[in-house]
């Protein structure tokens, strides 16, 4: 099968179209993090550090929350690219709930399918994946499971 580019002007459906939306998520998390820093201490020695560590952690809940939906959001939108490559190649898109393999892995083989690379960003999104859910499932916070986010 072949990548097939869409008549000019379609725009849904293309990568460029997924990586704008990405990184107009992107600018928002950004900014709301750039806000919480962004807030005043409390002028009482106290309040300072309880609000400072209270602000870290609603960053990182922000974050931990950000990446849990920006995941669930990339698994929707590979599948909805590869069914729209398989459509512009006439032909039956995969069925994806009988696949029954990590989502990365499903993306590699329909990747695999057009004769394209898997980038070497796959692995960091199965590894981050492995350990935002290890994070929820033993009720720990994300900074410890997750070194750089």
């Amino acid at each position: 099968m072949r990548l097939v580019k869409p008549p000019h002007p379609e725009v849904t459906g293309n990568g460029l179209y997924y990586c704008m939306q990405v990184g107009h998520r992107k600018t928002a998390i950004d900014l709301v993090i750039d806000s919480l820093r962004g807030l005043p201490n409390d002028s009482s020695e106290l309040l300072a550090e309880m609000g400072e560590a209270m602000r870290e952690w609603t960053i990182e809940a922000v974050v931990q929350g950000a990446w849990v939906r920006e995941y669930h959001k990339w698994e929707t939108d590979t599948k909805s690219y590869v069914n729209v490559m398989y459509a512009r190649n006439k032909a039956s898109p995969p069925n994806w709930k009988k696949l029954t393999c990590s989502h990365v892995e499903k993306i590699e083989k329909q990747l695999a399918l057009f004769l394209a690379t898997p980038p070497a960003s796959l692995t960091v999104i199965e590894e981050t994946r492995a350990r935002i859910n290890d994070a929820k499932h033993e009720d720990s916070y994300l900074a410890s499971h997750v070194t750089s986010v």
